[in-house]
């Protein structure tokens, strides 16, 4: 109890330590209108989640991003099942997740940008998918690769077809490492999404929101905005570190 207290105490001490930097920062430089006080960017935060386009803005943004992180998930679930029947495909599909990999991002999305110019709303969601589709495709390999051997072999003595082994048996087992991955996907995901809709200059989405800032300069509600996105991102980080954990201390049950 001692130590989950120490824990808590010492990352709320991490966040005022910010907050009181900032605020040091906004007095040295004297400038309220560039740089706000940490009152006046919280103010903005509650603002944005009390507002209802601002709400709208935020809906279109993390409804784009689940959508992504959904296909990208089923076609690594897909790319998984063909490995599981052909284990020699990985030699197929390893180069063109590494090439993803390492493909610059701004490459990557100057080029959809401009090749999806007419239809830049879907912009973003491609350059997020060609982003999230590796870390979607490593999770699954990688908990497959993680499988007990024995029970593979135990697996391959059942009389029952290989699809019904990746529903039954597979996924089950490899629950936590897929919500891990979602979660993984979406903290990323939700970062390569807001700056594809930026560089795009998507209406009503997240970067749509801040591109516009540049005409009203209100600084206030961009660092809100980085509040919030923040927030948001930290959850996910908590969560993944609390299934991550959970799932070794199931294993090491086992």
């Amino acid at each position: 109890m001692n130590s989950t207290i120490k824990k808590y105490s010492l990352g709320i001490i991490s966040i005022v330590s910010i907050f009181l930097l900032w605020q040091v920062i906004v007095i040295i430089k004297n400038d309220a209108f560039i740089f706000p006080g940490v009152l006046e960017i919280l103010k903005s935060s509650f603002k944005i989640i009390t507002n209802k386009s601002d709400l709208i803005v935020l809906s279109n943004t993390l409804f784009k991003l689940i959508i992504v992180i959904i296909i990208s998930l089923l076609l690594a679930g897909i790319v998984a099942f063909i490995y599981i029947i052909f284990p020699s495909s990985i030699y197929f599909f390893r180069p063109i997740i590494n090439i993803l990999k390492a493909a610059p991002f701004a490459v990557i999305s100057i080029y959809i940008f401009y090749a999806f110019y007419q239809t830049k709303e879907i912009a973003p969601g491609i350059v997020t998918f060609l982003v999230v589709l590796p870390l979607s495709f490593e999770g699954l390999i990688g908990a497959i690769d993680n499988i007990d051997k024995n029970l593979i072999d135990d697996m391959k003595m059942l009389e029952i077809s290989t699809f019904k082994k990746f529903i039954y048996v597979y996924i089950p087992i490899c629950v936590p490492f897929i919500v891990t991955t979602l979660l993984q996907s979406f903290g990323l995901g939700l970062k390569v999404m807001i700056m594809s809709e930026f560089m795009s200059q998507v209406d009503k989405t997240i970067g749509g929101a801040l591109f516009n800032i540049k005409y009203n300069y209100d600084y206030a509600y961009l660092l809100g905005w980085l509040v919030i996105i923040i927030t948001i991102v930290s959850i996910i980080d908590m969560l993944i570190r609390i299934i991550s954990k959970r799932s070794k201390i199931l294993s090491i049950k086992k």
